[in-house]
């Protein structure tokens, strides 16, 4: 996240209420996705397109005047390539906010929801705070959760486990 991303979202926070700013939060992300195609994201952010057509592109939905003008801002500056780490920076403070703090688990397997309610319980009762886990792939063999708001980083490995039960073992015979 850059600094110039986080005086825009501070900006758009102090502008809205909670509720406006889950609703701008919601239509930044959804811009933000269509900055994972590639082609989409170059034509938004090129020079060659007017400002006009961007504008058009990206304002034709939006009924709120204060984020037309918000939008519209961004398009005149050149910075509508900040607007995922903008709505990233929205989703993070509302999250804060309602005392909930994401994290990520790193399996090389699927995990189902239910594990995944599990595993987010038992982190919230041990830390004292209201935890969600999204589960992303992976390539190693270690279970990582990774919660970035709090500074905290967990990971098993295979190798470790198997290391620990020889220890153990070695150390009661």
């Amino acid at each position: 996240m850059s600094l110039v991303s986080k005086r825009y979202a501070k900006a758009l926070i102090e502008s809205f209420d909670k509720d406006e700013l889950v609703e701008v939060q919601k239509f930044l992300s959804s811009i933000a996705s269509n900055f994972e195609d590639r082609k989409l994201r170059m034509v938004l952010t090129s020079n060659l397109l007017p400002k006009e057509e961007k504008e058009k592109l990206l304002l034709g939905s939006i009924s709120n005047p204060k984020l037309q003008n918000f939008i519209r801002l961004l398009i005149h500056k050149g910075r509508i390539s900040e607007i995922p780490a903008i709505a990233e920076d929205i989703r993070k403070e509302l999250l804060a906010h309602s005392d909930k703090f994401e994290g990520k688990i790193y399996t090389s397997s699927n995990i189902s929801i239910d594990e995944l309610k599990s595993i987010a319980d038992g982190l919230s009762k041990k830390l004292g705070k209201n935890i969600v886990l999204v589960h992303s792939k992976s390539d190693s063999d270690e279970v990582k959760i990774v919660i970035e708001d709090l500074n905290i980083e967990i990971s098993l490995s295979k190798e470790k486990i198997e290391r620990d039960i020889v220890q153990y073992i070695l150390k009661a015979i």
